[in-house]
């Protein structure tokens, strides 16, 4: 008994030691396989018109274009300068992010977002001139906004478009006093059903 106590209180202290793993944030560079990594429902904006921007988004610019080299999705994409910060804030809370970025052509680009996390350099200048990228994240903390900003002051143009993120909570009704009367009146039933058969 006294040898399982050592050995329990050496696997105790050594699993102490042992560093644990948190997600913290996972990030992706591909879609597909950020869509398959994500375990809920996914909202899809493409800003292709101020009016047509999803109930539970609001970002702090308003321009939209047209230039093919900048859209991903539809006919329009967000243009962006490369040396403004850019923000997205969402109504609800968001545990995946994801987006593609068209045409950054001169200044990489930092992440920061309302959960804590700074990524310096997130998004990087593409090696091809006006190459798209697609940048994923998935947080184990709610992410209620997030930044985009330039590292340098270019004022060059680039692409923000087919943003993918965790949907909103989806509201249940709750039921009706006919059902839970008739839900109660079966349970009921059952519990007398049993209780008479268990008698004969």
């Amino acid at each position: 008994m006294e040898k399982i106590l050592k050995i329990a209180l050496l696997v105790a202290l050594v699993s102490m030691m042992v560093p644990t793993a948190n997600a913290g944030l996972i990030l992706y560079t591909d879609r597909a396989e950020f869509e398959s990594a994500v375990e809920s429902a996914l909202s899809f904006e493409g800003f292709n018109s101020s009016s047509e921007l999803n109930d539970d988004l609001s970002i702090n610019t308003n321009r939209y274009r047209t230039n093919s080299s900048l859209v991903t999705e539809g006919d329009k994409a967000l243009g962006l300068k490369e040396d403004s910060e850019f923000t997205v804030s969402f109504a609800h809370d968001v545990f995946a992010i994801g987006f593609d970025l068209n045409e950054l052509n001169t200044t990489d680009l930092n992440y920061i977002d309302s959960a804590g996390h700074e990524i310096l350099g997130a998004l990087k200048v593409t090696d091809v001139w006006n190459e798209s990228q697609f940048f994923g994240l998935i947080s184990d903390v709610a992410i209620t906004s997030f930044t985009l900003s330039a590292s340098g002051s270019d004022s060059a143009l680039y692409g923000f478009d087919a943003m993918a993120y965790t949907a909103g909570p989806v509201a249940v009704s709750a039921p009706s006093s006919i059902e839970m009367l008739l839900m109660s009146f079966t349970v009921f039933l059952a519990f007398y059903a049993k209780r008479y058969r268990a008698r004969v």
